[in-house]
């Protein structure tokens, strides 16, 4: 079972406007996980992302700390992945 399963969606980050070309998942990680234990791989893909973590609390704190932060030349955007969902359909 994927850990993506096993957390609900509240502790699901959607990270967008990514500048692929200076962000990497290192990165990514570096500057996520002092908020709280990333559970999967961080999803990496063209001007997006996705972070699991273990709870609420912790996706919540990196919204508040990294939403609207400068990465190479764009501003990245942070939400729960449950309200990128309900916008998205």
């Amino acid at each position: 079972m994927s850990l993506y399963n096993k957390y609900p969606p509240s502790c699901r980050l959607f990270i967008g406007n990514i500048d692929n070309s200076v962000v990497t998942k290192q990165l990514l990680r570096d500057i996520f996980e002092k908020y709280g234990q990333i559970q999967e791989d961080i999803r990496l893909h063209k001007g997006y992302a996705f972070i699991q973590y273990d709870n609420e609390t912790s996706a919540l704190a990196a919204i508040a700390g990294e939403n609207d932060r400068q990465l190479g030349i764009k501003r990245i955007g942070l939400v729960h992945k449950i309200i990128f969902c309900l916008v998205k359909n």
